[in-house]
């Protein structure tokens, strides 16, 4: 059947539609039922549990047709938001999956753990959140639902530009022995099994917009990374074209800028090469299609892998802690915009006494509100998941 919406500015809901057109069937119309669903006439975002396929309107900056793809979602049962997904998740913030998981713990970052399942890998994105190279108490609650489920929704959105390292985001189809039942809920939205992959050890950033590291770079010599830009730039100005600065990786404190060149001498020329198109190809990817959601895209990073000598795409993608999004409606030159991620954290810290060289004070109960709200806005915003 085919359910079309006409004349109505509000969110498909059946208790808000006005009009709908049923075809080819006598049964009432239900979400569940209808393969395709096609939205016209509406200001909102379509629901990503509403629309199987979202066709895309022209924008000021059109995509290169050879190497963006229209951003059309397809028929899928692989994604759907956490919170539609698992039913009774409880709402208390997780620090660790230690003690969960029965299986070896073999990487622990400051917000995932990953756990060896043998064939493949176990993440768990915990509710962790770090600031100056500090790992913050108290956790965020649902943080690392959010990140975990608006990488599974890009991870399936750019599936077709570039293969991902997901197998399924499920806690339900780990067997007993890797998560007892009782314990299941408490990890409900927030597990990634992946394939192994050999990690590629740069960061691939890609900068649509000249602000942070990328500004302060720009200020003392016109160059980032040094690629040469146009004179007269402000801090946060557009960029004419995107710009691909690599960083050498480091598990341990910052992550080391580095010009082409050096990536290329690391790595080797092709696949610096490829990683830099492919880097590119996914930003324009992400841009426009945050656009649409009236978010901006100022800079954001990606992270590679190999297996059996092809390139994938792993860690997480396009979430607030990898990425810089800014709300259309802030954007200003030549100011800190609020970015859309968690700015409470750093402006607690910022305006205490804290030296950032002893342990960090524990965060105020209204700032983890403040940051927790933050992260759930951009995935409602991003995915329309309530």
């Amino acid at each position: 059947p085919e359910l079309v919406r006409k004349q109505t500015n509000s969110p498909a809901r059946s208790a808000e539609v006005p009009e709908l057109v049923r075809k080819q069937t006598n049964s009432p119309a239900r979400s569940a039922e209808v393969p395709e669903l096609v939205r016209k006439q509406t200001n909102s975002p379509a629901r990503s549990t509403e629309v199987l396929e979202l066709v895309r309107k022209p924008t000021n900056s059109p995509a290169r047709s050879a190497e963006v793809p229209e951003l059309v979602r397809k028929p899928t049962n692989s994604y759907l938001p956490p919170t539609h997904k698992e039913a009774a998740m409880p709402t208390e913030a997780l620090s660790t999956a230690e003690g969960l998981i029965q299986a070896p713990l073999i990487h622990k970052g400051k917000v995932r753990e990953l756990y060896d399942l043998g064939e493949h890998l176990l993440i768990v994105v915990t509710d962790r959140i770090s600031a100056f190279d500090y790992v913050l108490d108290p956790p965020v609650p649902d943080k690392g639902r959010v990140l975990n489920g608006l990488s599974s929704f890009w991870f399936e959105q750019t599936a077709g530009l570039l293969p991902n390292h997901v197998v399924h985001t499920d806690v339900n189809r780990l067997g007993a022995d890797v998560v007892a039942d009782a314990d299941k809920p408490k990890l409900a939205g927030r597990i990634m099994v992946a394939r192994k992959a050999k990690r590629i050890d740069i960061e691939c950033v890609v900068r649509g917009c000249i602000t942070g590291g990328g500004w302060r770079q720009y200020q003392s010599n016109g160059e980032v990374n040094g690629i040469k830009l146009p004179a007269g730039l402000h801090k946060n100005s557009k960029l004419p074209e995107p710009i691909f600065t690599p960083a050498g990786k480091n598990d341990v404190g910052h992550d080391e800028d580095i010009p082409f060149g050096e990536m290329a001498r690391r790595v080797g020329q092709q696949l610096a090469e490829e990683l830099r198109d492919r880097s590119l190809k996914l930003y324009e990817f992400g841009r426009q299609y945050c656009e649409t959601k009236g978010i901006i895209l100022a800079d954001c990073k990606f992270e590679f892998g190999l297996i059996d000598n092809e390139v994938i795409l792993i860690d997480e993608l396009f979430t607030p802690d990898s990425s810089r999004f800014w709300a259309q409606e802030n954007y200003k030159l030549d100011v800190e915009i609020d970015s859309m991620d968690k700015e409470p954290v750093r402006a607690y810290l910022a305006s205490s006494d804290w030296d950032k060289n002893s342990p960090p004070p524990r965060l105020p109960d209204e700032v983890v509100q403040a940051t927790s709200a933050r992260y759930k806005e951009i995935q409602r915003r991003l995915t329309e998941a309530e």
